[in-house]
């Protein structure tokens, strides 16, 4: 099959879509499918750029055009670029900034319709639109409006055979609005090194007794108001009474909020080492050494996180520890599989119910069997 995926920008590291895009095209190759992939908008480059990018040892033929030189001379040098390579399938990867730089792009109904004409159309929805959660301002709810009337006309006069998106939230809002949709899990970004996948049935409350020391490891980007300190304060207990050595891994980029981490933790003597940005080598060790992880991303928005993604693709078992983020549905939301809520007082029995590594967890965030998904769901 030959397909064509359409992103915002493919520049190595800087854009996750794009990662994410260059990722499924190369294990799509693997499998025996042909894909090449276009950036519309391309934010990190100033003129078009024609090139061969490489991902996992597959060589993927790309087409980067520049975001400054606009949509309408970016869609003509896809229509043509389009008719030489003859793709079966064409495929959006979704998400609305990154076509304009204000999450507008009226103009990707027209351009989409153009391009796939007598083409299959697939969408990937890895965005809606802001304004989604309860009391937000008015500006972001007509903000959000205006978004959704782009996804609705793009839904409307493109008719793609095949939606997907990552999370039962967004499912629920697009049937909402009339869209047949089917999940397709995020696969991680991080590789994993070889090394021994250890499986286990013991659970991490005697783990980590056995052990005498518990590590637990935050990666990426830290989102605001969670409630570390009570978090922090229950390890606290836990590890007084079974004497245990406590460390906190804070990997990546983690923003402003890794100090409110770093403070909370140190505060109670635990052992908190700040890495800083990794090689994909090392960020696999640390994930391998660590207990078990921490998502600060709201709960029923985890499904989207990559860094959730890069902890299951380990087997890692996963906590949120997270603000509040509630949102208007008019029925109960699936919760997001093998990641746990974190509710005060349950830290100690979320460790006795919880497994050592999960096998599980590695499988449904399997690229391989994500990729054969994808090819089930659009064919």
């Amino acid at each position: 099959m030959k397909i064509l995926f359409i992103c915002g920008s493919l520049e190595y590291g800087k854009d996750g879509v794009g990662d994410y895009t260059r990722r499924l095209a190369s294990q799509l190759i693997k499998m025996g499918h042909f894909c090449h992939i276009v950036a519309l908008m391309d934010k990190h480059i100033s003129e078009k750029l024609t090139e061969e990018q490489l991902e996992d040892n597959s060589i993927i033929n790309s087409l980067r055009l520049p975001f400054n030189d606009g949509n309408k001379g970016n869609t003509i040098l896809v229509k043509n670029y389009i008719q030489k390579f003859n793709p079966d399938l064409i495929s959006l990867q979704f998400v609305p900034f990154s076509f304009d730089s204000k999450g507008l792009p009226f103009w990707i109904v027209d351009s989409m319709s153009t391009l796939t004409q007598h083409r299959i159309f697939h969408i990937m929805f890895h965005e809606l639109w802001v304004g989604m959660e309860d009391g937000t301002s008015i500006k972001y709810y007509f903000w959000g409006l205006l978004q959704k009337r782009i996804i609705l006309n793009l839904k409307k006069y493109t008719n793609p055979s095949t939606i997907h998106t990552q999370t039962n939230l967004y499912k629920y809002h697009l049937e909402k609005i009339g869209c047949n949709v089917n999940i397709l899990p995020l696969f991680s970004n991080i590789k994993e090194a070889n090394h021994e996948k250890s499986t286990s049935n013991n659970t991490l409350l005697n783990s980590i007794i056995c052990k005498k020391q518990l590590t637990c490891i935050i990666f990426g980007e830290i989102h605001f108001g969670a409630p570390v300190e009570t978090f922090a304060n229950e390890i606290l207990i836990f590890s007084k009474n079974h004497k245990l050595f406590v460390t906190l891994l804070l990997l990546g980029k983690n923003g402003n909020e890794a100090k409110v981490w770093s403070t909370a933790f140190s505060t109670n003597n635990f052992n908190v080492r700040t890495l800083g940005w990794q090689s994909e080598e090392s960020i696999s060790q640390f994930l391998l050494c660590s207990d078990f992880g921490i998502t600060t991303t709201p709960y029923i928005l985890a499904e989207k996180s990559g860094t959730v993604a890069a902890m299951h693709s380990f087997g890692l078992p996963v906590i949120c520890v997270a603000r509040q983020w509630q949102v208007k549905v008019g029925k109960a939301i699936q919760n997001p599989l093998y990641v746990s809520e974190y509710r005060k007082g349950d830290f100690l029995d979320w460790l006795n119910r919880t497994n050592v590594r999960n096998p599980d967890s590695r499988e449904f965030r399997s690229i391989q069997n994500i990729a054969k998904q994808f090819i089930k769901d659009v064919t």
